[in-house]
């Protein structure tokens, strides 16, 4: 059992600020691994490639992690020393994210590998970035200084090469030219922010231009309009770059609330350094919790994150309290719809963000939850099923392992070693 697994954020209205971090490349910042928030007097940034290859090679970098875009894959060789991949068949895949991880980094000779985000993983070899597909085939060469991942968009990453940030496709293509300062998270409603003279402006999925680069502050677009400033001047514009009033934005957006921006909440949070080969966390240059983890993750925004102790893995909040305690021989990455995959003496269940078990330790490997179902396994060398948020078996244990996470209801699965896409009543829709 080791899922990846998200927070999925709870909602705030839309603030002046929110949505509106943005990325540059290379120096260190104040953000998750090493990016600051963009305020008139700050820049928000990529990690520098020293601070990113300081994390471990688990970690799919939650700085830019912010939707349940999640999917879990496989890998044919199991690491040493976990205890949910005692499979007497090797050669049977399994959706531990660990044993996958440590998979692919073993047998491409990388250093790092993410988690695959619709059939591509992400995976650096000794500065560079690239991608491979779910065989393992490099499918964009390894030529970035770094790469975020294909979970905001199925079909767009951001990349940074020679200190400029531009945009790739799925192919490799570059669809928008690497020439930009900065950059927003993901596209939004068809526009992405990027930064170019020290300003902001929008441009569209083919690499053109939309709007021009003129702002100090901007947000991504919400329900057709987005939040800008310039100098101490705040308003709205539509997608077309027209100043609007703030009422008629207010009553066209007001009844699709804006989830809360991850990126504001991690200014107020400590972010995390090494010493002496120990993580703890600073804030404002003061020490707030220990140095004393052998793992942790950054805060990026979410109220608990992953800690490792002595080989025990927990939970802490931003003010270093155990809210999960250090008792679990594994624990998933975060939490997702509410819950969290643990492991302990060989069996897997899920806790809740109190650290309350919900569903026993019974499984011998379980997935993250989407859409309210989860893969998980009874015994090693069985067969995957999914269960409910209550543990109730929905369809039954027939499939070879899982490949994705439930998307519009549907899922890939292996069965009888050919991969089909069932729905959310194992019903093989490709038939």
């Amino acid at each position: 059992m080791k899922p990846i697994i998200l927070l999925l954020c709870t909602v705030l209205s839309l603030s002046a600020a929110a949505q509106s971090s943005i990325y540059t490349p290379g120096t260190k910042g104040a953000y998750g691994t090493g990016g600051s928030y963009v305020t008139p007097a700050t820049t928000r940034q990529i990690p520098s490639p020293s601070q990113r290859s300081s994390s471990s090679s688990s970690s799919s970098s939650p700085s830019y992690r912010s939707t349940p875009s999640k999917s879990y894959n496989y890998s044919s060789t199991p690491s040493s020393g976990s205890s949910s991949s005692s499979d007497p068949d090797e050669s049977r895949p399994v959706i531990s994210e660990k044993d996958r991880i440590a998979g692919i980094i073993k047998k491409g000779g990388y250093t790092e590998a993410s988690e695959f985000f619709n059939g591509l993983a992400r995976v650096k070899k000794g500065d560079k970035y690239g991608f491979i597909d779910d065989q393992g085939v490099v499918a964009i060469p390894l030529i970035y200084d770094y790469a975020m991942l294909f979970n905001e968009d199925p079909d767009r990453a951001l990349v940074e090469k020679d200190k400029h940030i531009g945009c790739i496709d799925r192919t490799g293509a570059v669809v928008v030219p690497i020439v930009y300062e900065g950059s927003g998270q993901h596209y939004s409603e068809g526009l992405c922010r990027f930064v170019k003279g020290g300003k902001i402006g929008y441009v569209n999925r083919v690499g053109k231009v939309a709007i021009p680069f003129s702002y100090d502050i901007a947000s991504d677009f919400r329900g057709g309009y987005a939040e800008v400033e310039i100098g101490t001047d705040k308003f709205r514009i539509d997608r077309r770059g027209t100043r609007v009033k703030a009422v008629e934005a207010s009553q066209t957006s007001s009844s699709a609330p804006a989830p809360i921006d991850r990126a504001e909440l991690s200014k107020q949070q400590p972010r995390r350094e090494m010493r002496d080969d120990k993580w703890g966390y600073v804030k404002d240059g003061v020490v707030v919790i220990p140095f004393q983890y052998d793992e942790a993750q950054d805060f990026d925004g979410l109220a608990l994150v992953r800690v490792k102790k002595n080989g025990m893995y927990g939970y802490i909040n931003a003010s270093g309290v155990e809210v999960v305690p250090l008792e679990y021989s594994y624990a998933s990455t975060s939490f997702f719809e509410g819950l969290a995959g643990v492991e302990k003496d060989g069996k897997s269940g899920f806790i809740d963000e109190g650290g309350t078990l919900v569903l026993p330790l019974q499984w011998n490997d379980v997935g993250l939850f989407s859409e309210g179902l989860c893969g998980v396994r009874k015994e090693a060398g069985g067969k995957f099923g999914f269960i409910d948020r209550q543990g109730t078996v929905i369809i039954p244990y027939q499939y070879d392992y899982v490949i994705e996470f439930f998307r519009k209801g549907t899922i890939k699965v292996s069965l009888d070693k050919q991969v089909i896409t069932i729905d959310k009543t194992g019903k093989n829709v490709d038939e």
